[in-house]
């Protein structure tokens, strides 16, 4: 049986004969819950560093001004520092819960191939998590890509 990525199983398949088929949902359904769950703290973190930026920007114009007196200058480096660790301390929550969403992933997909010994059985159902890892997909990675 091929595994090429553009052709069909040729297996005969019945979804309701089927005894896996219910553990292919919930185990799809889990995987599609985690995915979600990393764009919605990607875009919360993107979402925030565009906030914090534009805080250290107006901070810093402020600062600058001709007319800004030596008080409000130090004030502008104390922001500045500030923005600057709540922007780090969001990264490092952030790509934790990454992290643990990956971990979850992960363990779905090798539930999935324990559960599916044969590779006759594998060939019967849609894969549950893409196709195999390309090149993208490892030095992709959310442990190999710089978070701040």
């Amino acid at each position: 049986m091929s595994t090429d990525r553009n052709s069909v199983s040729q297996v005969p398949f019945d979804e309701f004969k089927d005894p896996l088929i219910s553990q292919w949902k919930r185990i799809r359904s889990c995987i599609e819950r985690e995915d979600d769950l990393i764009d919605q703290r990607l875009r919360w973190l993107l979402t925030s560093q565009g906030f914090l930026f534009a805080a250290f920007a107006a901070t810093l114009a402020a600062s600058m001004h001709p007319q800004a007196s030596n008080e409000v200058r130090e004030f502008a480096k104390l922001v500045v520092g500030a923005l600057s660790l709540i922007a780090i301390l969001i990264c490092i929550f952030v790509w934790t819960k990454i992290g643990t969403a990956e971990a979850h992933l992960r363990f779905l997909k090798e539930y999935w191939w324990n559960l599916c010994k044969s590779q006759k059985v594998r060939e019967q159902h849609p894969p549950i998590m893409g196709w195999s890892k390309g090149f993208l997909d490892v030095w992709l990675s959310f442990r190999t890509m710089p978070v701040f």
